[in-house]
């Protein structure tokens, strides 16, 4: 095998690791997101380069630690497929802090708080 061909195998390997990571991590904070309507659920946006502004009009109505085909089809389609790049997951419902921070009891603890200390216990 070429110096060159090992160099590609593993940056492909990298984009993929990085890849799964962020569709872990993002997966985790709407699978925990809390169900009443489905609007705070459905709303996670994931965007390359900016935040998203504005909300959407997708509801996820899947029972907590679940998630739904319309959220999981924006999330695997709009993260990218090569790392480096800086990716967001936005929600700008005007209650979804209150969500993050106990107003639920479906999730008390929040659920980017959670998710990402998991993801930094995987890391570490």
């Amino acid at each position: 095998m070429s110096f060159d061909r090992i160099v590609n195998a593993t940056m492909d390997r990298i984009d993929q690791k990085v890849r799964m990571a962020t569709i872990g991590v993002f997966g985790s904070v709407i699978k925990m997101t809390p169900v009443d309507t489905g609007r705070a659920k459905g709303n996670w946006q994931c965007t390359v380069g900016t935040p998203a502004i504005g909300e959407t009009d997708r509801v996820d109505n899947s029972p907590l630690n679940d998630i739904g085909a319309s959220s999981d089809d924006m999330l695997i389609a709009n993260t990218p497929r090569h790392a480096g790049s800086k990716v967001y997951l936005t929600n700008n419902l005007p209650y979804i802090e209150k969500l993050e921070y106990g107003h639920s009891m479906q999730a008390p603890s929040g659920m980017v708080r959670i998710s990402i200390d998991r993801f930094e216990g995987l890391m570490s």
